[in-house]
């Protein structure tokens, strides 16, 4: 009898906390036995699974994975990865729609394409979608291949979790917030150029077809608000794409549709920018320092 092999999935979630079958399935790059052929002698290779194990006794369990693919025959078992890891402590409560949740976010990769990164997110259950945070001293980590920190991972995750209160009533700060529409524009402007890469130096209109309102678009009645989180909520969903890409006609009556972002590297550069810019219009519209 031939046993059939799944290809990956590359992306899985379950906030009560995924199965280590459903784990390999979508991100098979995790368990990868050791590095990639292509790394040096130099490069010290820091097993996603053992990192995972430190912080599954300290009393975390991953929820969510994505995995990065590659054209490199070979190459795609080592590929960067993406895991949300959600404390024990905070299963089993009932959420409802609308809950903030506050994760840990752990990156690796076996292929020399990233460090060890730990930091933060938050994760609205309305469009399931998460919002990393900008890295800071009190909720990120980093460390090259070339030195162990495991220690540290456990620490830094632990260290994120005492501070979710700080974050979350942050959230409920830039909730109370209003944005004048100009203001909205302006947090919408900075997500389209920075989801379609566009040149700060150039205007939108002789870039793309796309325009600021459309990241402004509200998908359902708990986005309509104006606030700085509302706000910020509404275009991070639109600049991802996860639930549906932006789409807007041409002058000739043809569609245009832009793709889900799926690339590690993108999704983490466009939500830790996007939360920066707003923590910073949050500040200035309370009369805070930035």
């Amino acid at each position: 009898m031939t046993t059939q092999t799944l290809a990956p999935r590359y992306f899985d979630r379950d906030l009560n906390g995924l199965t280590e079958d459903r784990i390999r399935r979508a991100a098979p790059s995790i368990f990868a036995p050791e590095k990639h052929i292509s790394r040096s002698s130099k490069y010290l290779y820091v097993p996603t699974v053992d990192l995972l194990a430190l912080v599954y006794e300290a009393g975390f369990r991953v929820t969510e994975v994505r995995q990065s693919r590659s054209r490199i025959e070979g190459k795609e078992e080592f590929t960067k990865h993406w895991l949300q890891l959600r404390p024990v402590s905070d299963m089993g409560r009932t959420l409802s729609v609308g809950d903030i949740l506050h994760m840990v976010t752990l990156i690796n990769s076996h292929d020399g394409t990233s460090s060890v990164q730990l930091g933060d997110m938050i994760y609205r259950l309305v469009c399931k979608n998460g919002m990393m945070r900008p890295e800071g001293p009190e909720n990120s980590l980093r460390f090259h291949h070339k030195a162990s920190a495991s220690t540290q991972i456990v620490e830094t995750a632990l260290h994120i979790v005492e501070g979710s209160a700080q974050v979350l009533d942050e959230v409920e700060e830039m909730k109370r917030i209003p944005l004048l529409e100009e203001e909205r524009l302006l947090l919408a402007e900075v997500a389209l150029r920075e989801r379609f890469d566009l040149d700060d130096e150039q205007g939108i209109e002789d870039q793309t077809i796309f325009r600021p309102a459309d990241m402004l678009r509200t998908r359902r009645r708990e986005d309509s608000g104006t606030s700085v989180f509302d706000t910020l909520m509404k275009v991070q969903e639109n600049a991802v794409g996860h639930n549906g890409g932006i789409s807007r006609y041409d002058r000739e009556g043809s569609k245009h549709t832009a793709r889900e972002v799926k690339s590690i590297d993108k999704l983490v550069k466009l939500n830790r920018t996007l939360y920066r810019v707003a923590q910073e219009m949050a500040r200035i519209k309370a009369g805070v320092a930035v």
